[in-house]
């Protein structure tokens, strides 16, 4: 009774169905953590070449630096935190505008504001500049070679990182200037072998080009066609015994329906008269009274 590989029954095969699917689940797994953790470095990746931008674009002085600008109303001056058109509109002129009118007269005739101790205090670079002056971020951003020769250093180094194949070309490339150096470090030293190895491969090739005399010939010639004489025999047997193999193969798969009957005339050839009275003795029909006679006879 064949019950097959009953190790396939066992909870612990890896050949079950159930085993098969977890390890198809985790292999699924894998592979969507596998993407997940590419999608998160290619986010750092780009996260980190924008603050690069941003960290050279500010060494450089195309943009200005960000600062707590929270606290910037209490250094705001007045003359920024007056609306003049509301004055022209018909507002009333108070103390501020006053001031601002007559430390604009001041500053056109050259004259010190009424405090001169605090204007001295002050540095010329504050006292010199004018809240009127603007810088375009934006224009100087894009006249600055250097800042546009690093973006696109960079824009490039991003999309060779998105690409695998020009990524997996550049390797190869990589690899092969690599061997290609090595080889001519190596290839300086192994001159001086190869002229030697040439010399000796020469001097050998004289020597084998001796010829050999008639005997020898006839020798080597009449081994030959010995040896191709016992192939060709060994063949022959091979060919014999795979065919003789082939025969027996098919008429073991063919079914012969007469099988059970020609089996049934081989015994009956065989088997002589007497033998086969007494084979069949326990299916000859007795009466009712060979019970009684023949009760305690074996």
């Amino acid at each position: 009774m064949g019950g097959g590989d009953l190790n396939l029954k066992k909870s612990w095969h890896p050949s079950t169905m159930k085993n098969m699917e977890k390890v198809w689940k985790a292999q699924q797994q894998d592979n969507q953590e596998k993407k997940k953790i590419a999608e998160l470095k290619r986010d750092i990746e780009l996260e980190r070449e924008r603050e690069d931008l941003k960290k050279y674009a500010m060494e450089q002085g195309t943009i200005e630096k960000k600062d707590d600008k929270k606290l910037d109303w209490m250094y705001t001056k007045p003359q920024n935190s007056i609306n003049r058109e509301e004055y022209l509109l018909g507002k009333k002129i108070d103390k501020n505008f006053e001031k601002i009118a007559s430390a604009e007269k001041n500053s056109e005739r050259n004259e010190l504001p009424g405090n001169h101790v605090d204007y001295e205090c002050v540095p010329p670079s504050i006292r010199s500049f004018s809240g009127n002056e603007q810088v375009d971020l934006a224009r100087k951003l894009q006249e600055d070679p250097m800042f546009a020769i690093k973006k696109k250093e960079m824009e490039s180094r991003s999309k060779l990182l998105q690409n695998p194949v020009k990524l997996k070309k550049l390797q190869e490339l990589v690899k092969n200037k690599s061997s290609s150096s090595s080889s001519q470090r190596r290839s300086s030293k192994s001159d001086k072998d190869s002229d030697r190895s040439a010399k000796d491969k020469d001097h050998r090739q004289s020597h084998k080009k001796i010829k050999l005399s008639e005997k020898e010939k006839l020798k080597r010639l009449k081994a030959m066609m010995a040896n191709g004489s016992w192939r060709e025999k060994e063949r022959k047997n091979n060919v014999k015994r795979y065919r003789e193999q082939d025969k027996l193969e098919t008429s073991e798969k063919d079914y012969n329906p007469d099988f059970i009957r020609k089996q049934l005339a081989k015994a009956t050839e065989e088997a002589t008269v007497a033998s086969r009275i007494k084979s069949n003795v326990n299916n000859i029909q007795r009466s009712n009274r060979n019970m009684d006679r023949n009760f305690a006879r074996r």
